[in-house]
């Protein structure tokens, strides 16, 4: 799972090659918690969440509610609110070469 703060270094945690790797639901959830502790320690905190498409719905709604952060999802970039998120927290769970949380982040600068 992978959490990006605009201008920050990612998050990133590891299991494995997600290509040869199931993991248990139990597992999924251990993660998300390990993504909510580690996003719990960035400073500043982001003000916003915003999820990637399928993938990385889940994880921005589970840590938006727990942050009690507003979260939107990165296909209403253009009706994002003005002026533009100052801190937002783009999640993901597959990131094979980075691309789609680069345009995403590209468009909410």
């Amino acid at each position: 799972m992978l959490g990006f703060p605009i201008g920050e270094p990612h998050l990133e945690l590891e299991i494995t090659d997600p290509r040869d790797t199931l993991i248990s639901i139990e597992r999924y959830i251990a993660l998300l918690y390990e993504l909510l502790e580690a996003t719990k320690r960035l400073t500043p905190l982001p003000d916003s969440v915003v999820g990637i498409s399928r993938s990385g719905l889940f994880p921005a709604v589970f840590l938006s509610q727990q942050l009690n952060l507003p979260m939107f999802i990165a296909s209403e970039v253009k009706s994002f609110p003005f002026p533009p998120l100052a801190l937002p927290l783009i999640i993901d769970t597959v990131a094979w070469s980075g691309g789609s949380v680069r345009r995403v982040a590209r468009k909410l600068e």
